[in-house]
């Protein structure tokens, strides 16, 4: 019987050009990569031919070693530099170098601009080959985990308390005679360390801060931030389970699943996010003609802002009579007040400048917003009504009068039109689309980086290798393959 020994050296030839076959992804992502220029990149280079120092890695084979670990599920740098000690497609990347994980993970986060740069030059490619239509996109949003658990989340007396204990370290390490216990090597990695705990604490007051504001007094002492990811925020995911997660703002093209434009955002909801979306799109002169969106964003700002910028928004219609009948009711229960003595029980009269309460007083025009008339009743003319208890239990009636928005009524009306309606079911294959691909097709259900900044970059990393995926899957060309 033949048994394998594992003890034995093996010297061996390889040829690396033979490691994988000639369609291999990994070949068309180093194609894609060549196309794309990596300038952005080097504008802190400090290794010049010529001069003393050391040769840096080629940020365009990094770029392509990140893009494949991406592509494979691999979002760790750890992970991926200690795959390439032996998977083929990384060692045929790499040219068979070994590069630390340090110097993987220093790149990932170091460059974010050089990434939105090379991003949008392979859109460039995209529009090339006619491969996007930018005239109609979709905006849609997805939560994803943050590196950093639910129970790290603190009050503020125990973050002021880890604080302290934190700057004590700093002082410590600081301190000469510290010296004769460590090297000196070791006490500059404590004591960085150390500081970049007191930093990200101090960040977390910060954020706790921002987290507190419009909230009442018991929600302010109640208010946690997590120690280890501040700028995580606890948010209701797709399966209605809370954690600490980031939202996820993509643009997708409708043609052919292309990604345009991603942002990350620390609110929960998508209710403010069409704005910011189309200021970004504004800045590179990508405004399109159509957004279609979920009833998510469907507010009036952002409808008004759609209308303001040329952009015809599809969503779903909208049921305006019972969602204020809705909100009316939950309005008067709270003020305890009784049904019969809603807004519809007051008349306008003097041509708007005042309403008739059902007794016959007279409501006062108090203020006018873009959405709203509010008017205010006498104290003394409710102090005498019969109809107080019901009508006006805290002494004096508030009423909102709700203003007929223009750019709302065309929206819905259009939206009520059969051929907006077939546009707008366009929206869930193509939105969803993206977020399916990098949950269970990269395995991002949860980022690797700590902090909305490193986030952000890691989000435009997936979107690139997303995007390079579509790009060797739709451009028909065979030499990316052999390349």
């Amino acid at each position: 019987m033949k048994e394998p020994d594992r003890k034995q050296l093996i010297i061996d030839n390889i040829d690396l050009d033979q490691l994988i076959p000639a369609g291999h992804l990994a070949r068309g992502i180093w194609a894609v990569v060549q196309c794309l220029p990596t300038e952005g990149f080097l504008k802190e280079n400090k290794s010049v031919e010529g001069h003393a120092g050391r040769p840096r890695m080629s940020p365009k084979m990094l770029l392509a070693i990140w893009v494949y670990g991406y592509s494979q599920g691999i979002g760790q740098a750890r992970e991926l530099a200690e795959e390439m000690k032996y998977e083929p497609a990384l060692r045929w990347l790499a040219g068979n170098m070994m590069v630390s994980f340090r110097t993987l993970s220093e790149f990932r986060v170091a460059h974010g601009e050089a990434l939105k740069e090379t991003f949008a030059e392979l859109l460039g490619l995209f529009a090339e080959q006619g491969l996007v239509d930018l005239t109609e996109l979709t905006l849609d949003g997805t939560k994803i985990k943050a590196n950093a658990s639910s129970d790290t989340r603190r009050r503020e007396k125990t973050l002021q308390e880890h604080i302290a204990k934190a700057a004590e370290a700093v002082k410590n390490l600081e301190q000469a005679e510290a010296a004769t216990e460590i090297s000196n090597r070791q006490r500059a990695a404590r004591k960085r360390a150390a500081e970049e705990t007191h930093e990200r604490l101090q960040l977390g007051l910060r954020e706790l801060e921002e987290i507190r504001k419009g909230k009442t007094a018991k929600e302010r002492e109640e208010a946690r931030v997590s120690l280890t990811d501040p700028e995580a925020r606890l948010m209701k995911d797709g399966q209605g389970a809370y954690g600490l997660n980031y939202n996820v703002q993509v643009l997708t093209e409708t043609k052919n699943k292309v990604v345009v434009d991603v942002a990350v955002t620390q609110e929960g909801n998508d209710q403010r996010q069409l704005v910011p979306a189309m200021e970004r799109l504004s800045e590179n002169e990508q405004l399109p003609q159509a957004i279609i969106i979920d009833g998510g964003y469907r507010t009036a700002a952002a409808i008004e802002a759609a209308d303001e910028n040329g952009v015809d928004l599809i969503g779903p219609p909208l049921d305006t009579a019972t969602q204020q009948t809705r909100n009316c009711a939950q309005s008067l229960k709270q003020a305890g007040i009784a049904t019969e003595f809603g807004p519809s029980a007051f008349i306008q009269i003097e041509d708007g400048a005042a309403l008739q309460c059902p007794a016959g007083k007279r409501l006062g025009l108090k203020q006018t917003s873009r959405d709203f008339q509010q008017y205010v009743s006498n104290k003394s003319d409710c102090a005498g009504c019969p109809h107080q208890p019901q009508c006006s239990p805290k002494g004096q009636r508030y009423v909102k009068v709700k203003l007929d928005n223009e750019a709302v009524k065309a929206y819905d009306k259009r939206m009520r039109e059969a051929e907006n309606q077939e546009r707008y079911k366009k929206r869930g294959p193509v939105a969803e689309f993206p977020h399916a691909w990098w949950k269970d097709k990269f395995g991002l259900r949860q980022f690797h980086v700590r902090g909305k900044v490193k986030v952000e970059i890691e989000a435009w990393w997936v979107a690139l290798t997303y995007n390079i995926q579509q790009w060797i899957r739709l451009s028909g060309a065979p030499e990316l393959a052999v390349v």
